[in-house]
């Protein structure tokens, strides 16, 4: 490769009677460089082009051998079978099959129209699911705030009985009429405490003083 250029005559033989001794070794460095890879980018393609011709042939001898193939066999079988199989024209039928029944009700499944009144049925008893939903939970929210207020008030009614020393303990029904009575007089009592706090907590003094208990107890 190098020999083309004649190396030796251009480097070797009178060094000091070369003029231009860069430009040489510049031209000599880029062919050994560029020419192996042009001559292998060369190589690659040529082989590629033979491989791909190759396959090409390979696979017109296959063709080749079938042909043959069928030839050997038509000639060992007997001329009334190959006239009985051979057929000069073939019909397809493309709406006869095995799944036509099948592929027609999908068809007619697919094609059948919604009813409205199943929709609009479904979609009111959804509806009524949600409404019944939120006042249920209207309803628990209303429930945990009652509870909540009964729990202030009885607390409230506890203080007011320990402040006024009342005992609420209820007897049994086998005691005496004597302890009816006791026990009656102790509910009425227990009746005027509690609507003497019920006042009490809905009282709005107009003067800004709080009343007292016991004029509220006095008045009723």
């Amino acid at each position: 490769m190098l020999g083309e250029l004649d190396y030796e005559r251009s480097y070797f033989e009178h060094p000091n009677d070369q003029h231009f001794n860069i430009t040489n070794l510049i031209i000599l460095l880029l062919f050994a460089i560029i020419m192996p890879i042009l001559l292998m980018n060369l190589l690659v393609g040529l082989a590629i082009g033979d491989l791909m011709q190759i396959q090409q042939n390979a696979r017109l001898k296959r063709l080749a051998t079938q042909v043959q193939l069928h030839t050997n066999l038509e000639k060992k079988l007997p001329s009334k079978l190959i006239q009985r199989w051979t057929k000069n024209e073939y019909i397809v039928y493309i709406n006869k099959g095995i799944c036509n029944r099948f592929s027609t009700l999908f068809k007619e499944w697919i094609s059948k129209p919604l009813d409205t009144n199943d929709v609009l049925n479904a979609c009111e008893e959804n509806c009524t699911e949600r409404v019944l939903f939120l006042e249920l939970y209207k309803q628990k929210r209303r429930q945990k705030n009652m509870q909540q207020q009964l729990e202030k008030i009885t607390d409230l009614v506890r203080l007011v009985l320990q402040k006024m020393e009342i005992h609420t303990e209820m007897e049994s029904n086998d005691t005496t009429s004597n302890d009816k009575n006791e026990n009656f007089i102790r509910m009425q009592k227990f009746r005027q405490v509690f609507n003497i706090t019920r006042r009490f907590s809905h009282a709005r003094p107009s003067n800004g003083n709080i009343p007292h208990l016991f004029t509220h107890s006095e008045e009723a």
